[in-house]
């Protein structure tokens, strides 16, 4: 098995796949078919190219003078909505265990009337973070007890990503977040070549710190609505600037689209700023080399972001080159990682790139794009991966199995999952006819402490 194929089954990656742009050279380009829907543009790609950028997104290794340092994030961000608390957990040394290491034994006290918490785990170069155990006071374990990628059948889905992880619960429709003691345990782990397959390797890193952000409501019940801001970052990619993005007819229509499928499910957004990024950013490569970490184009780009509080960090870029299964493909859109890092800004992971040049001139298909990305931020999975094998923690999301591959070739297309999830936002693949969230995706996403309990 291919470490592309390997990461696309085991990874969930989070890229939104594009159609490849005009003129783009031969080895970056899918072949593409055209999806069919009047009056929409959008196309499913032929390869699988839901690349590589997700929690998996590092950079090849470097020569010690092209290394950039990174800004080091705050301990507690300051400027937290009603509603959301945030405490420390620890910032003691890792131990070493079986291939990762781990944190001491965490206990959290969870307060009535809270609805989810959202971990993060600060780490640095080199080494992959995430959440080990969540132990809840019903003795259930809702985490996997060790440190992996990703544990798809925990009760409560967890994954890592470099430099800095995040974990959200609830994540999964049939956990509702208890009140009591927690028994909470961050993990880290670093990546080494094994048999043509990268696994976790021996710990040699430092202490990270572990945080958790709390969000609580009077009555403890999830609120039917909330609001989301987003802060836009141009790079000059596609024409667009801080000065005309919000004028520019793509990215109206795109905000258009976004503000209808959020509205949906009781999610207003908001756009709250927009910035100019200094020169650099405007093309990305997604390298396929995981045993570095910390300091990709996408991380080197969301440094340049501060402040924000609670919103999202959206960056319009040119291009996203590389990824997909094999390396080929183009890329539309990439989230940080699955949740993001809620309330840090200018760190590794912290925002969502898109790529203006290859979604072409169709603001549906620019705003679905987003809307996927901003899911993947916000803790939504695919609800079917492009294996047919893998599907989200979330109830009522619909699954396309691998019986619905009517061309054998191992590959979910959007033209063999009608009725079957192709129009989920989250679907793996771009190109969707229409776009839709579940009621239960909706839930998720609106219980992650990014979303206001009030208007801004």
């Amino acid at each position: 098995m291919s470490l592309a194929r390997w990461f696309l089954v085991v990874a969930c990656l989070v890229a939104c796949a594009s159609p490849a742009a005009p003129g783009q050279p031969a080895a970056a380009k899918a072949d593409v078919a055209q999806d069919g829907a009047a009056g929409d543009a959008a196309i499913d790609v032929a390869a699988a190219v839901d690349a590589a950028a997700d929690a998996f997104d590092v950079a090849p290794a470097k020569d010690a003078a092209d290394a950039v340092d990174l800004p080091q994030p705050p301990t507690v961000p300051g400027d937290l909505p009603p509603g959301v608390t945030a405490q420390v957990l620890s910032t003691a040394p890792f131990e070493a265990a079986s291939g990762f290491a781990k944190s001491p034994d965490l206990l959290l006290t969870v307060p009535k009337g809270a609805i989810s918490l959202l971990f993060v785990v600060l780490g640095k170069d080199p080494g992959f973070f995430s959440l080990a155990t969540a132990i809840g006071p019903d003795s259930v374990p809702y985490g996997k007890g060790s440190c992996s990628a990703l544990c798809i059948p925990c009760k409560n889905r967890v994954g890592a990503a470099p430099a800095i992880g995040s974990a959200l619960l609830p994540s999964s429709s049939d956990v509702s977040l208890l009140a009591g003691t927690w028994h909470i345990v961050s993990c880290g782990f670093e990546w080494l070549l094994k048999s043509s397959l990268f696994a976790p390797g021996p710990w040699t890193g430092s202490a990270p710190e572990t945080l958790v952000f709390i969000k609580t409501t009077l009555d403890g019940k999830l609120p039917p609505e909330g609001w989301l801001r987003l802060r836009l970052f141009c790079s000059g990619g596609g024409g667009v600037t801080a000065a005309g993005v919000l004028a520019d007819a793509r990215i109206a229509g795109a905000l258009e689209e976004i503000t209808k499928l959020y509205e949906a499910i009781g999610i207003h957004v908001l756009v709250a700023e927009v910035h100019d990024l200094p020169p650099g950013h405007s093309i990305l490569t997604l390298p396929s080399d995981v045993t570095t970490t910390g300091s990709s184009d996408l991380d080197l780009m969301v440094a340049e972001a501060s402040g924000g509080g609670a919103s999202i960090d959206l960056f319009f870029v040119d291009q996203i080159l590389g990824g997909g299964v094999e390396g080929k493909g183009v890329v539309g859109g990439v989230s940080g990682s699955i949740p993001g890092p809620a309330f840090f800004h200018g760190v590794p992971r912290a925002g969502i790139a898109i790529a203006l040049t290859p979604l072409g001139q169709d603001p549906l298909l620019i705003g679905r794009t987003i809307a996927h990305e901003i899911g993947h931020f916000l803790g939504l999975w695919h609800p079917t991966e492009s294996d047919g094998k893998t599907f989200d923690p979330i109830t009522d999301t619909p699954q396309c199995k691998l019986a619905q591959d009517t061309n054998k070739d191992g590959i979910l297309q959007g033209t063999e999952c009608q009725g079957f999830g192709a129009d989920n936002v989250m679907f793996w693949l771009a190109g969707n006819p229409q776009a839709t969230f579940t009621q239960g995706q909706g839930d998720i996403a609106r219980g992650n402490p990014l979303i206001l309990l009030k208007k801004p």
